[in-house]
C-alpha cells in the first residue's frame, strides 16, 4: 500500500466535490491515473491534475493525506469504509458524509455537516 498525497495548485474558483478521492480506491491506481481521475467543480467535470500536486510515498495501509487550504473542497471521505485520511488545513462542507469505517482527521476547521448521516468510523 502507500500513501498518496495531495497538495492544492490554488484555490479553485468554484466549489469541488471529492465524494469518490477515497484511500483504499486510490491505493491500486498509479500516479497517472490518480491525475486523470475527475471531480465536480461546479458542474463541470476535472481532472484531480488541474487541481492537486500528486505525490506518493511506501506506507503500511492505505492513507490519503491532503495538504493546503481545501475550504472549497467538499465530501471529502463521504462514503468512507476502510483506511485513512489526513487533511493538513481546513476543509469545505459535508466532510465524512456517511462514513461507515476508517478515520479521517483534520488539522484545521470544518464546513456545515461535518460527519453527518456517520454509521462508524473517526472523525477529529
Amino acid at each position: 500500500m502507500s500513501e498518496i498525497v495531495l497538495r492544492v495548485k490554488r484555490a479553485p474558483a468554484l466549489r469541488v466535490d471529492l465524494r469518490g478521492v477515497l484511500p483504499q480506491r486510490l491505493a491500486t491506481l498509479s500516479r497517472p491515473q490518480i491525475e486523470r481521475l475527475t471531480v465536480w467543480h461546479g458542474n463541470e467535470p476535472l481532472a484531480l491534475a488541474e487541481l492537486f500536486d500528486v505525490g506518493m510515498r511506501d506506507e503500511a495501509g492505505a492513507t490519503l493525506r491532503f495538504e493546503g487550504d481545501l475550504a472549497r473542497f467538499d465530501r471529502i471521505g463521504a462514503a468512507l469504509d476502510g483506511g485513512r485520511i489526513e487533511v493538513a488545513g481546513s476543509v469545505g462542507d459535508y466532510v465524512g458524509l456517511q462514513m461507515r469505517a476508517g478515520s479521517i482527521r483534520v488539522a484545521g476547521g470544518a464546513g456545515l455537516f461535518a460527519g453527518g448521516e456517520m454509521a462508524g468510523g473517526e472523525l477529529t
